[in-house]
């Protein structure tokens, strides 16, 4: 029996603790720590309980753990919030409980269903636990990755770059902290990748913009910039383009800049647009 109690102990008090992280990063909960530890202690005395409950009693404190926990987790809670948090705990809940029984149907581990519990048999507790803390590493990551895809979205812009014969539908990104300003025309400067530069010129190739060989590029105004930063200072090629729009609104003899950089994987645009523009 003692072991039965050190494994209910370890398992629900880390799978708790998971669980309850995954909510609160779900709905950017600030809590402390031991808070969460605090919750995990009553899930995990909940279930050290519920081999002495049946029936009714057993469904009642299973009721009554799983709507509490999320209650524990929100201050001054509206029902709204209350409601949001809960479903995020059910799912959180669910989707690790489904990894460890999807293991179990992957490698043919039997288990059972008993008064309301699972029993999973030749199931060590450590690799319950790993898998429990893979996924919440996983999750974590991607539920950082859509909040920051969520944030950056409001600043993308639908634009169009006009040069000569050349028509291009892109995508921008509106960085804030892009202030350069070519001292030569006085006008900020917008940067695009070199995705964007290769259909602007087809002829150009990377290595004859890193060796400088510039006489390839026949572009409006084109010339070098200082751009400084905290460790080191660096030119970057600078040229003119017809027009920028964005949103119907047309910018003129537009200053654009070529970056080394990809804006794709990150910000999912291939420019970055100076909000000196809309000064």
């Amino acid at each position: 029996m003692q072991v039965y109690v050190e494994y209910v102990v370890i398992d629900n008090m880390v799978i708790d603790t998971l669980i309850l992280l995954i909510t609160c990063r779900l709905n950017k909960i600030n809590i402390k720590k031991w808070k969460i530890l605090l919750i995990s202690l009553f899930g995990t005395l909940v279930a050290l309980l519920s081999p002495l409950l049946s029936g009714v009693w057993l469904i009642l404190a299973k009721l009554i753990c799983g709507l509490s926990m999320p209650l524990f987790l929100l201050k001054k809670p509206t029902i709204k919030q209350y409601i949001i948090v809960s479903l995020s705990f059910f799912l959180s809940t669910m989707l690790l409980g489904g990894v460890c029984l999807g293991f179990c149907s992957l490698f043919n581990i039997k288990y059972i269903v008993s008064n309301g519990s699972i029993s999973i048999y030749n199931f060590p507790v450590g690799l319950a636990l790993t898998l429990g803390v893979v996924t919440y590493f996983i999750l974590k990551s991607l539920i950082s990755h859509f909040f920051k895809v969520k944030q950056t979205s409001k600043f993308i812009y639908d634009i169009k770059l006009e040069y000569g014969s050349v028509k291009l539908k892109t995508k921008a990104f509106l960085d804030s902290g892009n202030r350069l300003i070519d001292h030569k025309t006085n006008k900020p400067v917008n940067l695009v990748d070199y995705e964007i530069l290769s259909q602007i010129c087809p002829n150009i190739t990377l290595a004859d913009i890193l060796l400088k060989r510039y006489e390839k590029l026949k572009l409006k105004n084109l010339h070098e910039i200082e751009v400084q930063s905290v460790a080191k200072s660096s030119k970057i090629l600078v040229f003119e383009i017809d027009n920028i729009i964005i949103q119907d609104k047309v910018f003129n003899s537009a200053l654009v800049g070529f970056s080394l950089n990809s804006f794709n994987g990150e910000l999912n645009a291939d420019c970055i647009l100076s909000p000196l523009l809309f000064e």
